[in-house]
């Protein structure tokens, strides 16, 4: 339990005599920032928090109110032990040595839209070829194109027998969940923001790109298929990456 004085100096508290809600909560938080501080500096941040706990609670006890009330004030009051990790961890990330420009977008956002450009473009690069340069036949047997497209309406892409048709179609599904997952991996926290952030710029180039293309619609439809499919597939698996990742890093033992 935490004595009613103000503690003014965080070296005299020591996490041993913290009522135990504050000890579970400062051994998450050193538990999270595992993930991307050494030992040391894990210290010094568990420490800060600590201080300000400590004087929170005691803000509580000197107007009267109960341990469990001035525990309960100060965990609200203080945030969550997630968010202030990571908030941590991100402004760490954020703050390595980089170019103007990644320092203006920001590093996880440059990140993301690395990846991100390279899949769009890559896929722009594929329909122009198919379009401009097909290299197959138009998908006949057994089906007519009137039944082909009975079921594949206008703007659906009419199926064709090239491997070109087939790596497009390929490269619009896969890719999301590949650069999603490859973001994850280097984003220690909110890469699902950075995919957001960064995907939808994107979405406009892409849709401008569709008007390039016109009368083909096929450039819309990507930019529509970005929309409803990439921007959630690629943030949720950029998300899920980010989390296994920090989650594999080994927790310090108490």
């Amino acid at each position: 339990m935490i004595s009613a004085a103000p503690i003014l100096d965080s070296s005299k508290v020591s996490k041993d005599d913290l009522h135990p809600m504050l000890r579970r909560y400062v051994d998450d938080l050193d538990r999270t920032l595992s993930a991307g501080f050494p030992a040391e500096e894990r210290r010094v941040l568990v420490d800060e928090a600590i201080f300000v706990l400590d004087l929170l609670v005691n803000e509580k006890l000197v107007l009267g109110a109960t341990v469990e009330e001035a525990v309960s004030y100060a965990l609200a009051t203080f945030g969550s032990q997630t968010g202030i990790a990571n908030a941590h961890l991100e402004g760490k990330f954020e703050s390595k040595p980089s170019s103007p420009l990644i320092q203006y977008i920001g590093r996880a956002n440059a990140i993301a839209l690395g990846y991100l450009g390279i899949g769009t473009l890559l896929t722009m690069i594929l329909l122009q070829i198919r379009i401009y340069m097909p290299g197959g036949d138009a998908l006949r047997m057994p089906f007519t194109p009137a039944q082909v497209r009975s079921v594949l309406p206008d703007p659906l892409p009419f199926p064709q027998t090239s491997p070109l048709f087939y790596l497009t179609l390929a490269c619009a599904v896969v890719l999301p969940f590949v650069l999603g997952w490859m973001i994850g991996r280097q984003v220690p926290v909110r890469a699902g923001s950075a995919v957001y952030r960064s995907l939808s710029p994107l979405i406009l180039a892409s849709f401008l790109f569709g008007c390039g293309l016109l009368p083909n619609t096929e450039g819309l439809l990507f930019a529509i298929w970005q929309l409803i499919f990439w921007l959630p597939v690629a943030a949720l698996c950029a998300y899920l990456s980010s989390t296994l990742v920090r989650n594999a890093v080994p927790r310090p033992k108490f």
